[in-house]
């Protein structure tokens, strides 16, 4: 989660990148609206070695206007129910801007492969019970973006 303000530009900025050493992991950007200074949020999910997306998820309806403030906060979790009882809600990404929810739908954690743990979902490879695993990330805010962030709480 973080507070955001963006000054006017025509450029793609990322707001927010969580990526591995090998390139899984995901980006939340600003993209500019054609034909105005306005921008939508968009996520994407990037799986191991690749640098196009896996999966995009742009927010429709959503116009951020330059120069005012906004709070962004996402959470993507993980059913921890097994059988038909998780098939609707497996993995799911939830969107908040402003404290009001944009966006409410299914989004596959990005695929991470490292030789010790195989073919991992990041939520797994991350996990406290992966005793022997080492997985690196790297963290970036504002890349490309002009404008103004506050601090990023990621938990």
């Amino acid at each position: 989660a973080t507070w955001f303000r963006a000054e006017h530009s025509h450029h793609k900025a990322h707001l927010v990148s969580v990526r591995t050493d090998e390139g899984a992991g995901w980006t939340i950007s600003l993209h500019p609206l054609s034909g105005s200074e306005a921008h939508t949020l968009a996520v994407s999910v990037f799986d191991n070695g690749n640098s196009t997306p896996a999966h995009q998820l742009t927010v429709s309806g959503c116009v951020l206007i330059p120069r005012n403030w906004y709070h962004v906060a996402i959470r993507h979790t993980r059913s921890r129910l097994k059988g038909v009882f998780s098939l609707s809600t497996r993995q799911q990404l939830v969107l908040l801007l402003d404290g009001k929810v944009m966006v409410n739908q299914a989004l596959p954690f990005p695929r991470v492969e490292q030789s010790e743990i195989g073919s991992k979902l990041l939520s797994r490879a991350t996990s406290v019970s992966q005793a022997h695993s080492r997985l690196n990330l790297e963290i970036e805010s504002a890349v490309g973006l002009e404008g103004q962030t506050g601090s990023l709480y990621i938990f």
